[in-house]
């Protein structure tokens, strides 16, 4: 028997037009390459941040050494199979 995934997706209901074309608009305007991260793995393994302006970074960029450490240790515990 397959495992259960869970999805952690969220869903909005907008009832006026308007309302929803202004929220879809904002979407849009996140998800511009000049808003947005694009992250990829490099060949020794480690990942690169790069943003519309094609500046990289090594380290997640805008996150200081406590939420880095965080990140670090959640990633230690087996969780993949719960996202």
């Amino acid at each position: 028997m397959w495992p259960i995934e869970h999805n952690g997706e969220t869903l909005l209901v907008i009832r006026s037009a308007a309302l929803a074309n202004c929220v879809a608009d904002d979407i849009e305007l996140g998800m511009a390459a000049e808003n947005s991260w694009r992250v990829r793995q490099v060949d020794d393994g480690g990942l690169v941040w790069s943003s519309g302006l094609e500046n990289t970074w090594r380290r997640e960029p805008e996150a200081g050494w406590w939420r880095r450490f965080k990140s670090g240790l959640i990633a230690s515990f087996p969780l993949e199979k719960y996202l």
